[in-house]
Parts: C-alpha cells; sequence; structure tokens
C-alpha cells in the first residue's frame, strides 16, 4: 500500500514538451543495478534526444563522472517524501531495477502517482508487476530496458493504459494491507 496524502495522480493531464523518464538511481545499492541504469540513459537518450528529459534522483552522484552531465537532470537525495511524490506526479514514466527477492517501494509510488511503470523481470515480484497490464517488464539487460521505455516514449496510449490500470492495482488502504498479512499469519 502507499500514503494517499502523498501519492495520487496529477489532477490535469500531464502537458509535457518533452516525454519525462525518471529513474530511480542509486550508485551504493547493487540491487537497482546504478551501472545498467547509466547504460539505459545513454541508449535512450542517442535513440530520442530532445524529445525526452530524463531526471534522476535516489541519491547524490555526479552525472559528469558518468559523461552526462547538461544531459539529465539528477536531483539526488530528496529532502522528503512531499517532494518525491511532486517529483513523481511530473513525469510520464518510472524505471526502477529490483534485483532482489523482495519488492522494491517504487513502482506502487509510480502507479499511485499516474506514472507508466517499468521494470526488470524478476519472478518474485509477479504477483504485483504484471506486464503489459499495470508496467512493462524486461529482462534485466539496457538494450531490452530501453526497448521497453522506448514503447512507452513512443505510443502515449499505451502509457495511459498501463498508468490507468497500476492505479486501478495499487492500495491505499495499509489498514486492510496488515489485516490480511495478520489473518495470513494467524491461519496458517
Amino acid at each position: 500500500a502507499v500514503d494517499p496524502s502523498l501519492y495520487f495522480p496529477p489532477t490535469k493531464k500531464r502537458k509535457n514538451k518533452r516525454t519525462k523518464i525518471f529513474f530511480y538511481a542509486r550508485p551504493g545499492n547493487p540491487r537497482n543495478a546504478f551501472e545498467l541504469c547509466l547504460l539505459i540513459i545513454q541508449q535512450l537518450l542517442e535513440r530520442h534526444g530532445n524529445k525526452i528529459e530524463i531526471i534522476t534522483a535516489g541519491a547524490a552522484w555526479d552525472e559528469a563522472e558518468f559523461g552526462l552531465e547538461g544531459k539529465i537532470t539528477n536531483l539526488g537525495l530528496l529532502n522528503n517524501l512531499q517532494e518525491v511524490a511532486e517529483l513523481y506526479r511530473q513525469c510520464d514514466i518510472g524505471c526502477v531495477y529490483m534485483l532482489s527477492k523482495h519488492p522494491s517501494y517504487q513502482p506502487f509510488e509510480f502507479m499511485a502517482s499516474g506514472m507508466a511503470t517499468v521494470s526488470n523481470n524478476n519472478e518474485d515480484n509477479h504477483w504485483f508487476l504484471q506486464h503489459g497490464y499495470n508496467c512493462l517488464l524486461s529482462e534485466p539487460s539496457p538494450m531490452a530496458m530501453a526497448e521497453k521505455i522506448s514503447w512507452l516514449v513512443e505510443d502515449e496510449k499505451l502509457r495511459e493504459r498501463l498508468s490507468k490500470n497500476g492505479l486501478k492495482i495499487v492500495s491505499t488502504e495499509w489498514e486492510k494491507q496488515m489485516n490480511d498479512i495478520w489473518n495470513y499469519i494467524t491461519e496458517s
């Protein structure tokens, strides 16, 4: 579940001149595959140029060190969850790697904020992430991920459909989720 007071879709349709793509970028967390994200970003910039705007956040790092100075907006570590939620409402597409068994909270928050979501295929997360319904899943290679993100850059109707279905599936009811967990534990 997500906090509905923070994570909700924009009240008006986004009117970005360029497709805004958000990457969760944390160099110090191997499960988020920072280096693979950098390769995807480079491929997307080569493929789409000024048609896209790439924004990263999650940790402080120097984009110049990776040849991306002036090509992306790196916000580093944001100050609070309100800033995170506001950023998500501005973006069209959210991309995050989840290489560990437990799910990351970013896809839940992306969907609740009305973003089309892209993540790597991870069978431990199929209970929530449903390729072609509420997100696009890809093999974790940079080329495959860049291809899936490109589908969303080029197909606004696909973005809208995934976003709409993401909003249907994400829960904002923490009490219900906790009761479901409690019932599962006590019935086992």
